[in-house]
């Protein structure tokens, strides 16, 4: 029943339609994580030159882990508007989204700290945490970790460099 539970909230948080706002509120967390090094976390390029993370990351798939598997689809970008992306510094993260069909721009600013591939940011008022899972030249996942109804759910960014 508990996995039924979990599988129907994913199912509600991967919904393009359901308040992209909140959803974009977990992004900019994701995005945060992501931004917070400045060296590769999950692979070296073949002369051992870290990735960078500052730069400019479009928002390309979402998902979740469940019961160890990956679970990823194509992010939802709003239909006839710039795709949402996010610009990454040493020590913030300018979350871009699109929204309507007057695609009205909204942009979130938030500071971030890291230790190691954990990245820590204020949302909402609460302190969350990120993991950085994948850094490349051209790839950024990142992973949120919450406990619904005593199961452990992963919640997956991957972004595309930009």
């Amino acid at each position: 029943m508990k996995i039924k539970f979990v599988m129907n909230l994913i199912i509600i948080y991967l919904s393009p339609n359901i308040n992209k706002r909140l959803r974009m509120k977990k992004l900019v967390l994701f995005a945060a994580v992501l931004a917070v090094g400045v060296s590769s976390c999950s692979k070296d390029d073949d002369n051992n030159t870290p990735a960078e993370l500052a730069g400019k990351w479009e928002y390309a798939q979402q998902g979740a882990v469940l019961m160890g598997q990956e679970i990823l689809q194509p992010y939802t970008h709003e239909e006839g508007c710039s795709k949402d992306f996010m610009i990454l510094s040493a020590s913030t993260v300018a979350d871009h989204s699109f929204i309507g069909t007057a695609c009205t721009e909204d942009i979130e600013t938030s500071n971030y700290t890291r230790n190691g591939n954990t990245l820590t940011m204020m949302v909402d008022g609460e302190m969350e945490t990120a993991e950085i899972v994948q850094l490349d030249n051209t790839t950024l996942k990142i992973k949120v970790t919450e406990n619904l109804e005593g199961q452990s759910v992963g919640y997956l960014t991957v972004f595309t460099r930009k």
